[in-house]
């Protein structure tokens, strides 16, 4: 009813009315914080990057063109996922263990803002022979926002906790592509080796692309930080996107497990990953990762990660990460730098 009325009176009055001018407006800058809610945005003219801590499913990221919304899809977008096997008295094997939030930090600057935190995984797990954990793994996250206006780094690294676990599936970076109707199902995919169309139902699994970025329709470009990790796409012939899934979703990773559930003993590292995604083409990205090509800095302390990087206007960026739950110390450069459980920092 509603639907017939507005198209009713879009036909009647559509002749006698002028479509308004357009009328370019240049946007101003904008950062935007809460820290109760954990959620940090900032918009210039060619990024919108986002990070929320307690959205649905708790982690979401966001790193898009601000005119290239259909490129947004949000549930666990740009912040990883760890799947383990909870099954509890069901015969459903593949429903989900829980999350829960243990700390985050959020700082902003000019340009951009970093933000990291850590995240149990496999809260309240249940095995049907009556076991239930209270959590499997910490999964631990650092997103940047480069000062670049282009640009963001992840950083995800997930043990696993003092009990053996049962793993379904792991994905890192997990950059989520809406590819449904209002793109005609198709989208442009380039990699260093190919240029080709994802599209419907063809070429559905899990394909490793052989390459160290991949750019999707020349617009939004993913690449992977870490040398040994090439980007991997998974194509699924059944519909994603949160709760109600109805939206077909590619999604590009940096790392990929999934198939059959696989034991991993205590303190196995899961995921351990770094990525950049930038609103750049092709070409640009080409040339970004060339400069990108070993970023990964060497450190004597196995809780810390620290990248290297260059952004899209060249400038160079160190990023520290404590992927632990305890407080850390960074040294170099003939100088100490204290870091929180679970900070990251630009020093």
């Amino acid at each position: 009813g509603d639907r017939a009325s507005g198209l009713s009176m879009a036909l009647a009055y559509a002749p006698i009315v002028k479509a308004p001018v357009e009328t370019k407006v240049e946007e101003p800058e904008t950062i935007w914080s809460d820290h109760e809610y954990g959620a940090v945005l900032h918009r210039s003219p060619t990024r919108l990057a986002s990070f929320a801590w307690r959205a649905n499913g708790l982690t979401q990221g966001l790193c898009l063109s601000p005119a290239d919304s259909n490129l947004a899809e949000w549930d666990h977008n740009l912040a990883g996922d760890i799947q383990f096997v909870s099954h509890g008295y069901s015969s459903n094997v593949a429903s989900s263990a829980g999350r829960r939030l243990i700390s985050h930090k959020i700082d902003t600057f000019s340009g951009g803002f970093a933000t990291s935190g850590l995240v149990a995984e496999g809260v309240n797990a249940q095995l049907a022979e009556g076991w239930q954990s209270k959590e499997l793994a910490t999964h631990a996250i650092a997103f940047v926002a480069l000062p670049d206006g282009h640009s963001v780094v992840g950083i995800q690294v997930c043990r696993v906790g003092p009990a053996r676990a049962i793993v379904r599936s792991v994905r890192g970076m997990l950059l989520n592509i809406p590819n449904d109707v209002y793109n005609a199902h198709q989208r442009t995919v380039t990699t260093a080796r190919r240029s080709w169309v994802s599209s419907g139902t063809r070429q559905v699994g899990v394909h490793d692309l052989q390459s160290q970025w991949a750019t999707i329709d020349d617009k939004l470009s993913a690449i992977s930080l870490s040398p040994n990790l090439p980007i991997t796409i998974d194509r699924a012939a059944s519909l994603r996107g949160g709760k109600y899934p109805n939206l077909s979703v590619d999604q590009f990773c940096v790392t990929h497990r999934s198939g059959e559930p696989w034991f991993a003993d205590p303190g196995t590292i899961l995921l351990d990953c770094a990525w950049m995604v930038s609103t750049i083409g092709a070409d640009a990205a080409k040339v970004l990762a060339e400069k990108n090509a070993d970023p990964i800095i060497a450190c004597d302390n196995p809780a810390l990660r620290v990248v290297r990087v260059f952004d899209v206007a060249g400038v160079t960026h160190t990023i520290v990460f404590n992927t632990s739950e305890s407080a850390q110390v960074y040294r170099a450069n003939h100088r100490t730098v204290d870091l929180d459980a679970g900070q990251v920092i630009m020093p």
